[in-house]
């Protein structure tokens, strides 16, 4: 049988942490992509981070396993940073459970978040994500909806939680006022069958129903 893989460790010679990988190429293959990743300023993975800062002499690397499978490559690599508790930041430099579908530790996800907190994206990169999703159907298209689907999206958006205590300025108000009228409206140049009419005002008659007298909307 052929080998399909291999797991290794790459061991920080100054502080005894550890990285541990797979690899379907060989050993000294993924070691100089390591090399190479480490010297892209760009990389901030944490093995890149401290190989940058205590010098690529003071990484070593050796073969641990070798599988013949995938998911033999993965079942290992799981193990083996269980067994060495790489993903503890005092002992190795993992950020995932490893395998196909390696889940991130909480120390990352919390890092991850930490990072985009005050993030805006510019206009260039909405207008660039816009351009990316044209012409590609909207995940529901073509789905039909269960009534029991129906009723969750309802019952989530009674009550309106979400903007609950938040009072509108002016301004927003205006913004908002603005942003629908004339051409920017979604129905602008439609006309709408007595059917759909008949719809709409069936709806809004349910919402003011269910509404609540002590509602405050805001953004």
């Amino acid at each position: 049988m052929n080998i399909y893989g291999y797991i290794y460790l790459v061991r920080n010679r100054i502080n005894g942490k550890v990285y541990i990988g797979q690899t379907a190429r060989t050993i000294e293959h993924r070691w100089k992509q390591h090399k190479k990743e480490a010297r892209a300023v760009r990389s901030n993975a944490h093995l890149y981070c401290a190989m940058r800062k205590h010098g690529l002499e003071s990484f070593d690397i050796v073969c641990l396993h070798q599988a013949f499978s995938k998911a033999e490559l993965d079942d290992m690599e799981r193990r083996a940073i269980f067994t060495h508790d790489s993903m503890n930041p005092d002992f190795g430099y993992n950020r995932t459970e490893g395998g196909a579908n390696g889940k991130r530790s909480d120390e990352t996800c919390k890092k991850l978040s930490e990072s985009h907190m005050g993030h805006k994206r510019s206009d260039e990169s909405r207008r660039k994500q816009s351009q990316s999703l044209m012409g590609h159907p909207s995940w529901s298209k073509g789905k039909k909806l269960t009534e029991a689907t129906r009723q969750k999206m309802s019952d989530s958006q009674k009550g309106n939680t979400y903007c609950l205590g938040n009072k509108l300025t002016e301004a927003h108000r205006r913004k908002i006022s603005d942003a629908v009228k004339g051409e920017n409206h979604p129905n602008f140049g439609k006309k709408l069958s007595e059917t759909t009419r008949q719809k709409m005002r069936e709806a809004r008659l349910r919402r003011k129903s269910e509404a609540s007298p002590a509602l405050i909307w805001g953004s």
